[in-house]
């Protein structure tokens, strides 16, 4: 019975995806932090001023912020 045939892989495709993964968990964990910070933002009357364009800019400010602190700039 014959071997199966090696598949040959990237060295690098690991890297590459570990890469991809670690940057999409950060883009997920900031939409969610975002979204946390949206919340909060629009549970104020007060705010009902703000543009949501401006609105949209505050929340991503405030998760860019909770990155910061956890360290993962």
């Amino acid at each position: 019975m014959s071997e199966k045939p090696e598949l040959w892989v990237d060295p690098h495709w690991t890297e590459k995806m570990t890469a991809l993964s670690e940057k999409k968990a950060r883009a997920e964990l900031r939409d969610r932090f975002a979204r946390a910070a949206l919340t909060g933002l629009l549970a104020n009357p007060a705010e009902a001023r703000i543009s949501p364009a401006e609105w949209t800019y505050d929340a991503y400010r405030f998760a860019d912020a909770m990155l910061k602190a956890r360290g993962d700039e």
